[in-house]
């Protein structure tokens, strides 16, 4: 129960960073980081079923890497790969949108990094807080 709710904390963590930089600098990482309207074919979704996809997704995340830390080489490289898939994601989503139209640069890409960098290190932290330091099991 502790990994569902340790991965819906850490979705809505990257959900108020990406709202804060928004804010602050107007790069619409939010829109990227929520716009479903490609799978939806719809102009507006519910800001409810956006939030709660996202979040679905951090759960999904959080129990795959925490299943995998006990595989060291393995769980490492998962993070690896999430930096090439989180850099991917934000140059393609934005061309798969159907109804929204984001620009995008190089300091919103930086943003976008940082954002999951924060993300994956709240994710790892959380992750160690559920294994025991004697045996790397599970606690329950």
């Amino acid at each position: 129960m502790r990994t569902v709710l340790y991965g819906f904390y850490s979705g809505l963590f990257l959900l108020a960073i990406t709202y804060l930089m928004d804010s602050i600098f107007q790069k619409q990482l939010v829109t990227i980081l929520l716009n479903v309207d490609f799978i939806t074919n719809k102009q507006s979704d519910s800001l409810i079923f956006e939030w709660g996809l996202h979040l679905f997704v951090s759960i999904i995340i959080f129990i795959v890497f925490s299943y995998l830390k006990p595989y060291r080489w393995l769980y490492i490289s998962i993070y690896v790969m999430s930096m090439f898939m989180f850099t991917f994601l934000y140059i393609q989503l934005p061309k798969l949108a159907v109804y929204e139209n984001v620009t995008q640069d190089l300091f919103g890409l930086l943003l976008w990094l940082i954002a999951h960098v924060m993300y994956l290190v709240l994710v790892h932290y959380l992750i160690g807080r559920l294994f025991t330091r004697k045996n790397g099991n599970m606690k329950n």
